[in-house]
């Protein structure tokens, strides 16, 4: 039993192992690129999950790098999109 607990623990806390690999900042606007999976229902095509930071609100959306042509594409839960030079994104050590 305490087995099947500590199995049952350990996958309840793998999406909080997901980590930030990248980001972009301009101005108030923080956008941090994670490499957990998209989460947002009918969205098939951007592998990833990105989190929008502004003003102390966030935003969930899902993103996908395009290295072809250097720009990462963005969606977000307000049905908008972004294009971002891969030139502007850094990567991140944070955890």
């Amino acid at each position: 039993m305490k087995t099947l607990f500590a199995l049952l623990l350990a996958f309840a806390v793998l999406p909080a192992q997901a980590k930030p690999i990248a980001q972009v900042s301009q101005g108030n606007v923080r956008v941090i690129f994670t490499d957990e999976p998209c989460a947002l229902q009918g969205v098939s095509n951007l592998k990833f999950r990105g989190i929008w930071l502004q003003d102390g609100k966030t935003f969930e959306g899902c993103w996908q790098s395009h290295q072809q042509f250097a720009i990462v594409i963005t969606y977000w839960e307000d049905l908008t999109i972004g294009i971002i030079p891969l030139e502007a994104v850094s990567k991140t050590t944070e955890s």
